[in-house]
């Protein structure tokens, strides 16, 4: 099956903005429990609440990279 370049970069678009807008709503949540976390002394699920917006924040990164779609090679002499 062939699907339409326009199909695919607006489903990877859609796709990569669904992912954003959950790690940033995951971000909100566990921040809010880090911070009740720290006024208890949990320490062990700080430490956790860190590391996981710490990830959430570099998939945020990684997702507004610009992905470059596979282009048609261009002719080189070994081709002619």
């Amino acid at each position: 099956m062939v699907m339409n370049n326009n199909f695919q970069r607006g489903a990877q678009s859609f796709s990569r903005g669904m992912t954003i807008v959950g790690s940033v709503i995951l971000m909100i949540c566990v921040a809010l429990l880090t911070v009740n976390w720290w006024n208890e002394g949990r320490w062990v699920w700080v430490a956790i609440g860190i590391a996981i917006i710490v990830v959430n924040i570099a998939l945020v990164f990684l997702q507004f990279r610009r992905r470059k779609f596979p282009t048609t090679q261009r002719p080189t002499d070994d081709d002619a």
